[in-house]
């Protein structure tokens, strides 16, 4: 059949308009395989700046060779072929990957003796996009942990966001590079996961390994979002705000998944606490900067699950705006400590003293329980004596849970018999809210 001129020209017309379309809906952008997967990314600074906080150990950020690898069971890094590719003036590069389907893909730029490294924080598939955040010190420190984590078979436990919250822009570069440091670090990071997963199979029972799951997806997600932030955060303004929303997304993953909120809170606490005393033989930089970030985590742990509880449990507006000042202050007190160890305990302390006090102002219960079940927690060989004396030494993550255990079953107790006749729901928020004010401090 022949067409005419008149039908030609449309025709022509519409497949021009189809290519166009079929172009941009690539998600790996014009001239990629589509069957790739594509890596969007760049090398930071050669200098740290205040304005960037970034660092890296490159003195030329053009024209750097940029290759993908498999980090392999033995936390070796194995380059994969056909992956090559160079950044630009500004140091950003786009590199094609043809996996199908990898776990533990790293991404390192520069010579052997100059390079900066960073790893994806989920599986890399093929048909996707993938953006990491800017390659410098901070970058690669977390690599290094990782790449120890896998060769230990640890790595399934841990998410990108454990080693995010514990590796900073404070103390990457002491522990690039420290193969003790990353040894340590990664342990502590394996010690904690354990008994984190533990804790979650106990308290949720049949649905754990379902809220595990979960979490650990909306943590990728929240990890994604990070550092697609951070690739196109321009200021140290920028980065802090993201880094502030991931942590927040961090606190509220287990919730989103099925965990309780004031559970949440306590499986963070008891995560903090033990990374941070498995970790001994480190500088005080390395150790200061990690607790200062990981107790932030804890806290606005808490504070959400102490709001949540005084709302479960009918307390006044103005109660509940008395907790809410409080969590402020106690981020605030934390965010100013340095990471200091005293300081950390004595923000704790004053955000204990500040929700007790608004707890006993609310005309809801008689101040005199709160005063009671207090002192059953604080006084000489009360509940929380004998909690820390549990913890004191290093324990398996069975001992653990029990010590938590027995200091929940504890409070609760005393919350009973404190309250008279207060109903089952207030019993247990109040019960929760005491366990809270009294975990970290």
């Amino acid at each position: 059949m022949k067409l005419t001129s008149k039908l030609i020209l449309p025709l022509l017309i519409i497949g021009f308009l189809a290519m166009i379309q079929a172009c941009s809906d690539d998600p790996a952008g014009p001239g990629a395989d589509a069957s790739e997967a594509v890596i969007h990314g760049s090398i930071a600074e050669s200098e740290t700046n205040e304005e960037s906080q970034l660092q890296s150990n490159l003195t030329n950020i053009e024209g750097v060779t940029v290759t993908a690898a498999q980090i392999t069971s033995d936390g070796s890094f194995q380059m994969i072929s056909d992956t090559e590719t160079q950044t630009d003036a500004s140091g950003n590069f786009t590199l094609h990957l043809d996996v199908e389907s990898e776990q533990h893909i790293a991404i390192i730029a520069g010579s052997e003796s100059e390079q900066v490294k960073g790893f994806l924080s989920a599986k890399v598939e093929n048909d996707n996009t993938y953006t990491i955040k800017p390659l410098d010190i901070e970058s690669t420190a977390e690599t290094e942990i990782f790449a120890t984590l896998v060769a230990s078979g640890e790595a399934g436990l841990i998410s990108k966001s454990d080693i995010e919250i514990v590796v900073n822009s404070g103390n990457a570069a002491s522990i690039h590079g420290n193969s003790s440091a990353v040894a340590e670090i990664a342990a502590s990071l394996a010690e904690a996961a354990e008994a984190r997963a533990a804790f979650i199979a106990e308290k949720a029972e049949e649905n754990s390994e379902a809220i595990l799951n979960h979490a650990t997806e909306l943590k990728a997600e929240a990890q994604f979002q990070l550092e697609a932030s951070l690739e196109s955060a321009s200021s140290a303004g920028q980065r802090n705000e993201a880094v502030e929303i991931f942590i927040n997304s961090v606190t509220d993953a287990y919730v989103e998944a099925g965990l309780d909120v004031s559970t949440t809170a306590k499986k963070f606490e008891m995560w903090t606490r033990l990374l941070m005393n498995s970790i001994h033989d480190i500088s005080s930089e390395i150790k200061n900067e990690a607790r200062s970030s990981t107790f932030m985590l804890t806290a606005i742990s808490i504070d959400k699950a102490v709001q949540a509880e005084a709302e479960a449990s009918g307390m006044s507006e103005t109660t509940i705006q008395a907790i809410i000042d409080a969590g402020v202050q106690l981020k605030a007190d934390i965010r100013e400590s340095g990471g200091a160890s005293a300081e950390i305990e004595a923000a704790f302390e004053q955000y204990h003293d500040d929700v007790r006090s608004a707890m006993e102002t609310d005309g809801s219960f008689e101040a005199t329980a709160i005063i009671y079940i207090d002192a059953d927690i604080n006084a000489s060989g009360g509940y929380k004596s004998i909690f820390d004396t549990a913890l004191s030494g290093t324990l398996g993550s069975s001992l653990v849970i029990d010590a938590y255990s027995t200091f929940f079953s504890s409070v609760y107790a005393s919350a009973e018999n404190h309250l008279g006749e207060a109903d089952e729901t207030q019993i247990s928020a109040i019960a929760n809210m005491m366990i809270l004010i009294n975990l970290a401090v």
